[in-house]
C-alpha cells in the first residue's frame, strides 16, 4: 500500500503526466461532473429511446421465464457515457468508454448515473468488461446476424447462412432504424423553434463504410459461396471471413464486373482475373437529409441534418430501407415536399421497390436519368409520346423528343440543350382533371382549352385563347398519319403506372428541374464529407472497431446524432457571430455581407469541371522540323 501512495503522489515530466493519467492509458482525463451527466440523461430521457429499448426487451422476454442477474451497467448509463465521449468529440471505443467508467466520472456523476455503489466494493471492476456487456445488450436486442467474432472457414458460414431468418432480419432492421431515427429527431427537436420545419425537402444518397475486415467471403450465386479448388484437385482452398453482412463495393463505381482468379474441379482452370484491390468489402449507409424546399434560398437560413438513417449490406434492400425511412420521417409528423435522387435509386431499383411506394406515399421524386436507356421516347399513351417523365403531342418535332440523347451524345452542348428543353415544353400536354381516388389524370391536347401553347392543323383554336399569345406550330409534316385518341378526343386518362418509372414532379431539364436537382444533390454530397471528414469520420473502419452488421447499426446511430449536434451548434454559433461580423464588416466600409466569389479556375475556363464543357480537338505534337524543341536531357 506505501507503494502505491507514493506512486499516486509522484509526478512524471515536470507534471505533464500525473499518475491518474498514467493509470488510465488516456490523455484525456478531465472529470464529467454530475451536470455533464444529467443534462444527457435529460436528453436521452426525452427522445424517447430508453422507453423504447425497455419495450422491446420486454418483448423479447415475452413466454420466457426471468433469470440472470441485473445489469450493472443500464441503457441509460452506457448511452449518457457515449454521449458525453462525442461531446468532447472522442471516439466511442469499448476502451474508452471503460476509461470514463473507472477514472473519468466525478462522485455526483456516479450518483446520477445510479452506479455510485459500484466503487465502494473493494473488488476492482472489469470496466471494459461491463462497458462492453451494456453496450451490446442494447445491440442484442436487433441483432439478426450472431456470429462468432473472429476469422470464419466456409463451413462455419455456410451453418450460420442456413439458419438465417428473412423476417427476423427485417424486423432487426425495422427495430435499427427506429433507434437510429428517434436519436435523431431527438436532435431535430433541439432546434430553436423558429428555425424548425414541419414540411421538409429531402436528399437520399449511399456512403459506403469500410468494413472493419477485409477479410472477405468466396465470390457468391444466388447467395451460396462458390468456393476456389486446388487446381487439379478436388481439395478446396482454405478462405476465412469474419464481417459475413458486408460485401464487395467497386472503389470506382464504374466497375461492373468483380470475378477473381478461380479454379473448378472440373478442369482447374482460372478465369478471368480481377484485381481485389479495385474493391472493397464494405457496409452502406442510406442518409437521408433535410434541404432548402426553395432550392434559390439561403441554405445558410437553417441547418440542414439527417433526418433519417439505416446501415445494410451494398445493393442488398435498397428500396426497402429508403421507403421505410420515408415513412418513418411521415410518421413524426411532417409533410414531405419531395425526395431527391441519384441513378442509384432512380435507374438502378425496380418500380416496385421504390418509384411506386413513394408514388402511394404521396412523396414527389427528383431524379436523373439513365444515358443508356431512359431518355429520348419510351413508349405511349394515348398516341401521346412519353419522354423523359412527360407525355407530349404526337407532332412534336423529333428534334426536340430527342433533344436529351443528343446532348448525351455530344451533337448539342448544354446551352441549346437547354433551350430545346423550353421549346419542347410548349408541346407538353396539359392537366385537365384529377387525379382522381385512382391516381388517374385527365391529360388533354396542348393545342385545346383557352391555355393552348400550341397551333395544330387538326384542331381549331378556342375562342377564349388570346390571338395575340406567340403559341409553336404543329408543322404539316409532323402531323401522325394515324390520329390516336390525345388527337381525336378532348382528353385521354393517364394511369399512374403509364411511364411509372420515368415520372417525377418536375418538368426534366427546365430551369426548375436543374437547379433543385443540383442544389439538392450538392447539399447531400457535402454533408457526406461533413460526416466523413469531420471528428465522425464515419467513413473509417479504424473509428468503428466493432465486428458485425448490428454493431455498426448501432455506431451509425451515434455518429449521425453527433453528426446533426455539431451541426446545430456550429448554426448556433454562427448566428451569434453574425451581428459582430456584419458590424465589423460595415465599420471597414464593406458590404454588410461578402459577396459570393466565382473560382478563377470557373471565371477564366482553366477547368474542365463543368457540365458543358467540350474537349477540344488536339492537333498532333509535331515529331520533327526546325521549330521543334529537342527533348529535355534526362
Amino acid at each position: 500500500m506505501t507503494g502505491e501512495s507514493s506512486f499516486h503522489d509522484e509526478e512524471f515530466f515536470n507534471g505533464i503526466y500525473t499518475a491518474d493519467r498514467i493509470i488510465s492509458g488516456s490523455t484525456k482525463t478531465t472529470k464529467f461532473r454530475g451536470a455533464d451527466a444529467r443534462e444527457w440523461m435529460t436528453f436521452l430521457r426525452s427522445s424517447g429511446v430508453i422507453e423504447l429499448l425497455a419495450t422491446w426487451r420486454a418483448e423479447d422476454r415475452e413466454k420466457k421465464a426471468p433469470g440472470g442477474a441485473k445489469a450493472k451497467i443500464d441503457d441509460l448509463a452506457i448511452l449518457t457515457v457515449v454521449m458525453m465521449l462525442l461531446s468532447e468529440q472522442s471516439m466511442i471505443f469499448v476502451r474508452e468508454m471503460g476509461r470514463v467508467f473507472e477514472h473519468r466520472l466525478d462522485d455526483e456523476a456516479r450518483r446520477e448515473l445510479g452506479i455510485a455503489h459500484l466503487y465502494d466494493n473493494d473488488k476492482p471492476n472489469d470496466w471494459y468488461f461491463l462497458a462492453w456487456r451494456a453496450m451490446h445488450r442494447i445491440i442484442d436486442l436487433w441483432d439478426a446476424w450472431p456470429a462468432p467474432r473472429r476469422l470464419l472457414t466456409h463451413e462455419e458460414r455456410s451453418s450460420l447462412d442456413a439458419l438465417r431468418d428473412k423476417n427476423i432480419e427485417r424486423r432487426a432492421h425495422e427495430r435499427s432504424m427506429t433507434f437510429t431515427n428517434t436519436l435523431l429527431e431527438a436532435t431535430a427537436q433541439n432546434l430553436p423553434r423558429a428555425v424548425r420545419r414541419q414540411r421538409l425537402a429531402l436528399s437520399v444518397d449511399q456512403t459506403v463504410l469500410r468494413a472493419p475486415s477485409q477479410k472477405n467471403r468466396w465470390p457468391r450465386e444466388n447467395g451460396v459461396e462458390q468456393p476456389m479448388f486446388i487446381a487439379g484437385t478436388d481439395q478446396e482452398q482454405p478462405k476465412y471471413a469474419m464481417e459475413l453482412e458486408a460485401d464487395l463495393y467497386p472503389i470506382d463505381k464504374g466497375e461492373k464486373e468483380r470475378v477473381f482468379s478461380k479454379h473448378t474441379k472440373e478442369d482447374g482452370k482460372a478465369s478471368v482475373k480481377q484485381a481485389r484491390s479495385r474493391w472493397l468489402l464494405a457496409y452502406t449507409a442510406n442518409l437521408i437529409i433535410d434541404v432548402n424546399e426553395d432550392p434559390s434560398g439561403d441554405p445558410t437560413e437553417a441547418p440542414q441534418l439527417i433526418r433519417g438513417a439505416s446501415l445494410t449490406t451494398p445493393n442488398k434492400g435498397i428500396g426497402f430501407h429508403t421507403v421505410e425511412l420515408v415513412k418513418n420521417i411521415q410518421e413524426r409528423g411532417y409533410d414531405i415536399a419531395r425526395l431527391s435522387s441519384d441513378l442509384g435509386y432512380s435507374a438502378g431499383l425496380t418500380m416496385e421497390d421504390f418509384h411506386r411506394p413513394m408514388r402511394e406515399l404521396g412523396v414527389g421524386l427528383v431524379f436523373d436519368y439513365n444515358r443508356a436507356n431512359q431518355t429520348g421516347v419510351r413508349g405511349q399513351v394515348g398516341g401521346a409520346k412519353l419522354v423523359e417523365g412527360g407525355q407530349f403531342c404526337p407532332g412534336t418535332p423529333k428534334r426536340l423528343l430527342d433533344a436529351t440523347v443528343r446532348r448525351n451524345n455530344k451533337e448539342i452542348d448544354n446551352v441549346e440543350w437547354s433551350q430545346q428543353i423550353d421549346e419542347r415544353d410548349a408541346y407538353r400536354l396539359h392537366k385537365k382533371e384529377g387525379p382522381d381516388a385512382n391516381g388517374n389524370v385527365k391529360m388533354r391536347c396542348p393545342a385545346l382549352g383557352p391555355s393552348a401553347t400550341v397551333e395544330c392543323p387538326l384542331r381549331q383554336l378556342d375562342k377564349r385563347a388570346s390571338p395575340d399569345k406567340e403559341r409553336r406550330q404543329v408543322l404539316q409534316g409532323n402531323v401522325p398519319k394515324q390520329k390516336d385518341k390525345v388527337c381525336c378526343q378532348t382528353s385521354i386518362t393517364v394511369r399512374p403506372e403509364d411511364g411509372e418509372k420515368m415520372n417525377q414532379m418536375l418538368p426534366y431539364g427546365s430551369k426548375e428541374w436543374s437547379k433543385t436537382y443540383r442544389r439538392d444533390r450538392n447539399s447531400i454530397e457535402s454533408f457526406n464529407a461533413f460526416i466523413k471528414t469531420g471528428p465522425e469520420r464515419i467513413a473509417d473502419s479504424s473509428a468503428r472497431r466493432l465486428r458485425g452488421l448490428a454493431a455498426q447499426q448501432f455506431l451509425l446511430a451515434m455518429l449521425a446524432t453527433a453528426a446533426n449536434i455539431r451541426k446545430i451548434v456550429t448554426f448556433l454559433a454562427a448566428k451569434h457571430r453574425a451581428p459582430k461580423d456584419r458590424d465589423r464588416r460595415v465599420a471597414k466600409g464593406l458590404t454588410p455581407t461578402p459577396a459570393r466569389r466565382t473560382r478563377r479556375r470557373d471565371a477564366e475556363g482553366m477547368s474542365n469541371y463543368r457540365a458543358d464543357y467540350v474537349r477540344p480537338e488536339l492537333s498532333p505534337f509535331p515529331t520533327s522540323g526546325p521549330a521543334v524543341d529537342p527533348p529535355p536531357r534526362t
